[in-house]
């Protein structure tokens, strides 16, 4: 397991989540 690949993963899923909870409050 890379400490990279972890940093990527936690900051795709963050914009994801943020993405998604922006649009349901639109």
């Amino acid at each position: 397991i890379s400490i990279i690949l972890t940093i990527v993963y936690v900051v795709t899923s963050g914009i994801f989540i943020r993405k998604v909870s922006f649009e349901q409050t639109i």
